[in-house]
């Protein structure tokens, strides 16, 4: 069975103002692989834009399982959805397009800032430009982070997966 391919996504105009949203947390494991995996929504009022950060620039947990596993499965220690988690707004001075806040070829940081009763902050910090330029802001998922994770910093990047939640599915099939 073939993917569909999504849908070709329209360019944001510049605005000033952005909306961050989480929408699914997770660990998954593959052979020798533990990695988080997280889901962030950017809007701008005009296009969304659903994102995935991997925290594996080579090898990401999933690739490695469905390339040696036997029968293609691969594990979710945790996951979480986004649910009804209230939105972060984000402003910046200039006006700029989404993609150039998630631009292309970033090297992004991600750790948990703080944890509460029943969520958790993350903070992601965006940097480009061979470091010359970052954004830094803060996203609030649900539940409980596994306790690996606590007081870490880990390296990545932010995909951008397209501008439809379906994409979603392609990276965090239901079980």
């Amino acid at each position: 069975m073939t993917k569909p391919k999504p849908p070709t996504m329209k360019p944001g105009k510049p605005g000033k103002k952005f909306s961050f949203g989480a929408y699914t947390f997770g660990i998954q494991e593959g052979g020798p692989i533990r990695e988080p995996m997280l889901g962030l929504y950017i809007g701008d009022s005009t296009v969304s834009r659903y994102c995935s950060w991997f925290s594996n620039f080579k090898v990401h947990a999933i690739d490695w399982a469905l390339t040696h596993g036997t029968d293609g499965t691969y594990n979710v220690f945790s996951t979480l959805t986004g649910g009804d988690t209230p939105l972060t707004h984000y402003q910046v001075q200039d006006p700029i397009t989404i993609d150039r806040l998630v631009p292309e070829n970033n090297r992004t940081q991600i750790g948990i800032a703080l944890t509460r009763k029943d969520s958790f902050l993350v903070r992601f910090i965006i940097s480009y430009n061979n470091d010359q330029d970052s954004r830094n802001f803060m996203v609030e998922y649900p539940g409980v982070p596994p306790s690996d994770l606590v007081g870490k910093g880990f390296w990545g990047t932010l995909w951008v997966l397209g501008d439809a939640p379906y994409a979603v599915n392609f990276l965090f099939p239901k079980e």
